[in-house]
């Protein structure tokens, strides 16, 4: 689940509900660093993992925050090769946000650093879902699954993100693969337990 509004409540809800991880995401609304520190410790007190969409992709606002409690970071403004290098380079950089049109080369260097590049089920990054998917399969790059959600009516079902899957040009066993077992894999990445699946998990964004 994503969370962009600076309040402690809903934190402290989304805490409570059965969700793999929350990720807070300090680069569309006004969640600045001081305030992303108290939500993040907040959010320490239940056992899902926490995960930061950073507001630029600049190494200053990675590291703080990495400093501040960040157990995954996500990178947006990837928008030409230099950025993508630098992104997929960073250290403890865990997924390229909608990579767009992201070179071989690129997506390679992200599968030899453990980068996961986005799926996206938003409006205009889908569109290079085929893309992203054909380049991550031919580099051996790991892929997950978002909503990149900017509303509540952005939020995705089960089947949806099946949808948004198949779409992208993947098999059904490659669909579940990214749906189910990628999400277990970063969290595995990121030194916590895997979660056991139930039928209503929540494993995506």
């Amino acid at each position: 689940i994503s969370i962009g509004t600076p309040c402690l409540d809903i934190v402290e809800l989304a805490s409570n509900l059965a969700f793999d991880w929350i990720w807070f995401d300090a680069e569309h609304g006004p969640v600045n660093t001081e305030i992303l520190h108290t939500m993040l410790q907040t959010a320490r007190r239940s056992d899902q993992t926490s995960i930061v969409r950073v507001p630029w992709n600049d190494m200053v606002h990675i590291k703080k925050a990495l400093d501040i409690g960040a157990e995954g970071l996500i990178i947006p403004w990837v928008n030409n090769r230099s950025q993508a290098e630098a992104a997929v380079r960073a250290e403890g950089v865990d997924i390229l946000a909608h990579p767009g049109l992201i070179s071989y080369d690129d997506a390679r260097i992200a599968a030899e650093n453990g980068v996961y590049l986005e799926v996206s089920a938003r409006k205009g990054h889908s569109f290079a879902n085929g893309h992203v998917v054909k380049v991550a399969k031919e580099a051996g790059a790991n892929m997950v699954l978002d909503s990149d959600a900017h509303a509540p009516e952005d939020l995705l079902t089960p089947e949806l993100t099946r949808k948004i899957a198949l779409g992208a040009g993947l098999t059904e066993e490659e669909a579940h693969a990214l749906i189910e077992k990628n999400p277990q894999q970063l969290l595995a990445k990121l030194g916590f337990d895997a979660v056991p699946q139930t039928p209503n998990k929540v494993v995506t964004g």
